[in-house]
């Protein structure tokens, strides 16, 4: 018996110490290069590199279908966002923000990636019926709170085809990006509530774009 107590407490010891260094490190910092680099394509799909984890606001009302088959723009599904508002006087907010891993919100771990060489982070939404409002954003694993001011945002009124949008990053230097694309919906600019959906997210540096351009100009001279 005492034996056992003694290894009951050389083990506790063992796992305290492994704890406290865990919690020290750095957590996933990896510095990206090659671009573009993916934040959600389909579902599941090993090129999806953020989980849908930084839920902030009114979330009880708030449901997202990662799988959703009803017409994507590539692939065989995309992101189906949709908010019920249940009381329309009341001015609210929900967002839902990207993360490469839920511990990088803890302030004991740093986690995220290098993507300081990206200038801009692109996707593709639709709403179910247009004119639905939504605020995207990108948010740094320093800033956190989705809900607050972000030197990255944007105000989207969308329509009912699929379209490109893109967040500029080239005034940014993020070195420490805990997730992929954020967004918020408030409560006064959807008084009926919202559905939308989100595609081919991923982040983009302009060299990829002119070397798309220049590819596609050499083979219409080809044909």
């Amino acid at each position: 018996m005492k034996n056992l107590v003694i290894l009951a407490v050389l083990v506790l010891v063992l796992f305290s110490i492994n704890l406290s260094a865990s919690v020290g490190k750095e957590y996933g910092t990896f510095k990206v290069t090659q671009f573009p680099f993916n934040v959600y394509t389909d579902a599941p799909s090993r090129l999806n590199l953020a989980i849908l984890s930084g839920w902030m606001g009114d979330i009880r009302n708030l449901k997202i279908d990662k799988l959703c088959t009803k017409n994507p723009n590539s692939g065989k599904s995309s992101m189906r966002v949709s908010y019920q508002v249940i009381t329309k006087t009341e001015n609210k907010a929900v967002g839902v923000y990207m993360q490469q891993n839920p511990a990088s919100r803890l302030a004991t771990l740093r986690g995220g990636y290098d993507l300081t060489k990206a200038s801009k982070i692109s996707f593709y939404a639709r709403g179910e019926n247009g004119n639905e409002v939504v605020e995207f954003k990108m948010v740094t694993a320093k800033e956190q709170n989705l809900l607050a001011s972000s030197k990255v945002s944007r105000k989207i009124t969308l329509t009912k085809e699929w379209k490109k949008y893109e967040l500029d990053l080239s005034n940014t230097e993020y070195k420490d990006i805990s997730g992929g694309l954020g967004f918020v919906i408030h409560t006064r600019d959807n008084r009926e509530g919202v559905i939308f959906y989100l595609d081919d997210i991923a982040y983009t540096r302009d060299a990829d774009r002119m070397t798309e351009a220049k590819v596609t100009a050499e083979n219409n001279k080809v044909n």
